[in-house]
């Protein structure tokens, strides 16, 4: 069974580009990157600015939120994040879906 885990971007990040797997710096993501890393390389970060992010991609700093995105927008942002999972994991059998509650509630 192939398991693929996507965390969702914070708030708090590096001053400069980096990989996307470096760049959230909160407990929660260091806490939520292990335990998607615990699965093996099939994870992905969730980013309100660039959408399903491979974690070695390198991405600059951003301000864009989820939750302070409004409904168009945030139906634009998951149609988007649809197309980039069913060309980049198109044969995963369960997908973890790692996100604050804010995330969830937007």
């Amino acid at each position: 069974m192939k398991t693929v885990v996507l965390v969702s971007c914070v708030k708090q990040k590096r001053d400069a580009p980096c990989p996307a797997k470096s760049l959230y710096t909160s407990d929660w993501f260091r806490k939520a990157r292990a335990y998607a890393e615990s699965f093996g390389p099939s994870w992905y970060i969730l980013s309100a600015q660039y959408g399903l992010l491979e974690p070695g991609k390198v991405i600059a700093p951003y301000e864009k939120a989820l939750n302070r995105m409004n409904v168009g927008d945030r139906r634009a942002w998951s149609s988007k994040v649809i197309s980039q999972m069913q060309a980049a994991v198109p044969a995963a059998d369960r997908i973890v879906i790692l996100a604050e509650s804010a995330t969830v509630n937007s």
